[in-house]
């Protein structure tokens, strides 16, 4: 609450601002018969002086405040998480998040680590994890001490673990395109870390999902990428690969035969007053326009 003082001054600073030499030289108009020309020496008086230096001491002022500010939120910050994880450990409850970073603790903590690992390694021969372009680089920690062959990073001031030799089989089934989970944590770099690291790659070409006008259409969309968007995903790292169609034609438009596989279309505001379309206007045109392709089949 007290924070919240401070927010009136900068209203009276705002008008203290237009006293100052400057601002009164810049706000000067044309001189007149009736109003002559203000000398710069005539406006040096000691009101403006003052008023200069308490701006210079304001500006020094709000430069401290803000640094004290954010030095008081991340005190906040720490005392919560401190204050939550005692709580959390009284109820004897975890979230996702703790199972991962206990999991990581353990697998670095020196009276455990050997144990655990060997545990389980012995309990799971091999991993397959899918969707894993929403991992973290907690995650991906874990899962390399354990079928990798390589020790987990060491936390600062521990000592290193050792590397576990053999790897077992791990594979990551992943695209990093489909990353839409960073609110959640996920960090599409920790993803590109591991796919530079592991031995092999291999993509799934054959879309059996789609029909065959429809992975044509894309790949023409995508394909045809030109400068200056000569990436069609924005970023050199993420190629887009062609699809091979596995079926045929399977879905027809009896009322519109000739209607095209692929179709983009803009959605706007039937309202041409509106500055924007909301998301409620956006809900109704997507619903109206699936209520007629299903009634085009």
């Amino acid at each position: 609450g007290w924070l919240s003082r401070y927010e009136p001054l900068k209203g009276g600073v705002k008008s203290v601002r237009g006293l100052t030499r400057p601002a009164i030289l810049a706000g000067r108009r044309a001189p007149t018969k009736a109003r002559p020309q203000v000398a710069e020496a005539a406006i040096t008086t000691p009101l403006c002086d003052a008023i200069e230096a308490f701006l210079d001491l304001h500006e020094a002022f709000a430069v401290a405040f803000k640094a004290f500010q954010r030095a008081l939120r991340r005190q906040f910050a720490d005392t919560l998480l401190l204050r939550l994880t005692e709580r959390k450990q009284r109820r004897h409850v975890q979230s996702y998040g703790d199972l991962l970073v206990d999991l990581a603790a353990a697998l670095d903590a020196p009276g455990t680590a050997a144990t655990l690992r060997a545990s389980l390694r012995a309990r799971y021969g091999a991993a397959l994890i899918d969707e894993f372009q929403d991992t973290d680089p907690v995650q991906w920690a874990i899962f390399m001490g354990l079928f990798a062959g390589s020790a987990l990073p060491p936390a600062p001031g521990s000592t290193p673990a050792p590397a576990l030799g053999s790897a077992l089989p791990l594979v990551l089934v992943g695209d990093e395109k489909q990353a839409i989970y960073s609110f959640r944590g996920a960090d599409v770099a920790a993803y590109r870390d591991a796919r530079a690291t592991v031995t092999s790659h291999a993509s799934l070409t054959e879309n059996q999902r789609s029909d065959e006008r429809l992975v044509l259409g894309v790949n023409h969309l995508f394909g045809r990428a030109r400068p200056p968007l000569a990436e069609p995903f924005l970023d050199p790292r993420v190629p887009f690969i062609p699809a091979v169609p596995k079926h045929p034609l399977r879905l027809h438009f009896a009322k519109r035969p000739d209607r095209p596989p692929l179709e983009l279309r803009l959605l706007q505001d039937p309202n041409p007053d509106a500055p924007r379309l909301g998301a409620p206007a956006a809900r109704t045109l997507v619903g109206e326009w699936l209520a007629h392709d299903v009634e085009a089949l």
